[in-house]
């Protein structure tokens, strides 16, 4: 399995999980979708479907474009009033913790805390087992068992943040929406502590702030306090993602 990450901040979102049979789980519809195509060779045939954690822009905003190509975009049900006025028969809906398959991916969402409906996927697919991603979210209340692969927002650390809050580059009104509504490091790696890591192989941290975070830093902790290999998901970068330890 071949994680591209086509882009992962807070200017646009978008995942590709390829399976060796040229199957495409699109994650995240935040970008535009020419990158989609340059990603892909301009081959969209192999894309079973796009799922979309919420409605904010930066995860959803160019969700037309996907079903004007052609592509079935999925949002969480308790979005259908807010997204009303988007008129395509290719927008479906699901249901929290209800399962369905797209192809070969099978898909569970969870709930999350953002500031709308918000939620996290349980992805499962034989070439590369049990991947959790997680975004846009102050905590978690899941903890998850056999997951071969984390793919999890760690967006700002509070020590950054406050000593940018006292030198005056950021002000206090920014510093409370990102902890309303984002994960921070040492939450993250309390999440982490509380899951059963003896089958994980994995770690991707993404949506990392470009002001709030340290990239070196972030991988070294994680990395300490799990043992497991820790990346971070910089645009452009590819993951192989297989259910065995590498």
């Amino acid at each position: 399995m071949r994680l591209k990450v086509i882009s992962s901040s807070s200017k646009g979102n978008c995942f590709l999980f390829q399976t060796s049979k040229k199957e495409v789980l699109v994650l995240e519809c935040g970008v535009n979708i020419s990158e989609v195509k340059k990603a892909l060779n301009f081959d969209l045939t192999g894309i079973v479907g796009a799922i979309t954690t919420h409605g904010h822009g930066d995860h959803f905003g160019r969700a037309k474009d996907f079903c004007r190509a052609g592509i079935d975009v999925y949002v969480e049900d308790q979005n259908k009033d807010r997204l009303s006025e988007f008129k395509n028969h290719r927008l479906k809906f699901f249901k929290e913790k209800v399962g369905f398959n797209l192809g070969s991916f099978r898909i569970k969402a969870f709930p999350v805390h953002h500031d709308l409906p918000t939620v996290g996927f349980m992805i499962e697919q034989p070439e590369m087992g049990r991947l959790v991603f997680i975004t846009d979210t102050k905590f978690l209340s899941f903890s998850f068992e056999k997951v071969n692969h984390f793919l999890l927002e760690v967006n700002y650390s509070i020590s950054i943040m406050n000593e940018r809050l006292i030198s005056g580059s950021l002000n206090g009104y920014l510093r409370n929406r990102i902890m309303e509504s984002h994960l921070e490091l040492e939450v993250a790696k309390d999440f982490l502590k509380s899951n059963d890591l003896s089958q994980l192989n994995t770690i991707i941290l993404h949506h990392l702030s470009d002001s709030n975070s340290d990239e070196s830093r972030f991988i070294k902790e994680v990395k300490e306090l799990t043992g497991k290999p820790t990346y971070v998901a910089d645009k452009g970068r590819e993951f192989e993602l297989s259910i065995n330890p590498f």
